[in-house]
């Protein structure tokens, strides 16, 4: 109301007409309307739902437009990419921790809320004003909003990258007889080929173009056209190695903490060290052994690290975890439905 009356101030009526509060209030419903039939589906990735702990769940309005009755709705889950412009609801008792690509702030939500996401931060719809708490985190600035790109792996090949800070070697293990043909790539999309050489032995020092800072590669083994093994790695400038290193520190500080531990994992596994990326998504599991979005993000890079078995055992326990959880249909008890049927003020996002 305080902002449709600024909106009246600045537009008078003219020829002295009033409006009466029945008046303001359908202006003001008009309006909200028009805001929520934004599509809001269009946008690269904003923010990442780190840890999702409750009940949960993205609303995104059709493309055409629509109302918070009309939107797509599906439950939100753990290491969800969410794009700016989707609603995202937490019922009574849930806790999501939403960390911010442009800045690197967190957020903190507690449910019963209802925000709306924009490229640098949660707009609070409905809720406490504590419903939201930011804070700076240096594990959150060294995460990328870049998805992986797995590595793949056959069976009786390891392959294994040393300096990785210079120039980088290779040194690998198979049981595939013959020469072999080393490929450095960038993935994609698309793929970009930087350098090949055919190999006899079991370990090349890297001897093409100059690599670019921060930026993933893939050092792949092929024979005859077909790949056995990957290894994904970057070289570090020192501000990532820096950044990396306070992400440590600030880990270190708050070790109770799942979403930090799991932060700290994604950044590890961005940079292609998976076994630190794995040791510390353990450590994430030990303290939230029930989310199932933790343990099938385990179980791909246990998977890229070769080892299948103890892959199939996490796999096997995702969807166990996935199958039990009890969905949506008690949605209305959990507090989810509290603000839908409300007018939604969009001056206060």
């Amino acid at each position: 109301m305080l902002i449709t009356r600024r909106l009246l101030r600045l537009c008078p009526p003219s020829g002295g007409l009033e409006f009466s509060q029945a008046s303001l209030r359908v202006l003001m419903t008009l309006v909200c309307l028009a805001f929520l039939a934004v599509p809001a589906t269009a946008g690269d990735p904003a923010a990442l739902a780190v840890s999702v702990r409750g009940p949960a769940r993205v609303l995104i309005l059709p493309a055409g437009g629509g109302t918070l009755r009309q939107a797509t709705v599906t439950r939100l889950q753990s290491l969800d990419t969410l794009p700016a412009g989707v609603f995202v609801q937490v019922g009574a008792g849930g806790q999501v921790c939403l960390v911010y690509h442009a800045d690197g702030h967190r957020e903190d939500l507690a449910g019963p809320c209802l925000v709306r996401v924009a490229p640098g931060g949660s707009h609070l719809v409905k809720g406490s004003t504590q419903a939201i708490q930011h804070s700076e985190s240096e594990v959150a600035e060294a995460v990328s909003p870049a998805p992986v790109v797995r590595a793949q792996v056959s069976p009786g090949t390891r392959i294994s990258v040393s300096n990785p800070q210079g120039v980088p070697r290779f040194t690998w293990s198979t049981n595939y007889l013959g020469p072999l043909l080393a490929v450095l790539y960038q993935p994609g999309p698309p793929r970009v080929n930087v350098w090949s050489s055919e190999q006899s032995d079991k370990s090349v020092l890297y001897s093409g173009p100059t690599l670019m800072a921060d930026t993933p590669y893939v050092f792949q083994l092929e024979q005859d056209d077909r790949a056995l093994a990957a290894v994904r790695f970057q070289v570090s400038s020192s501000g990532a190695l820096a950044s990396l290193g306070n992400a440590r520190a600030e880990v270190q500080k708050s070790l109770d903490d799942p979403a930090s531990l799991a932060l700290l994992a994604l950044a590890l596994d961005q940079r292609g060290d998976l076994s630190g990326a794995v040791q510390t998504m353990q450590s994430a599991l030990d303290k939230q052994p029930d989310d199932a979005a933790f343990v099938r993000r385990m179980s791909e890079m246990v998977a890229e690290m070769g080892d299948e078995a103890r892959a199939n055992v996490l796999r096997n326990r995702a969807k166990g975890l996935e199958d039990s959880f009890p969905g949506l249909t008690s949605a209305d008890a959990s507090g989810l439905d509290l603000y839908l049927d409300g007018v939604v003020d969009p001056f206060i996002w």
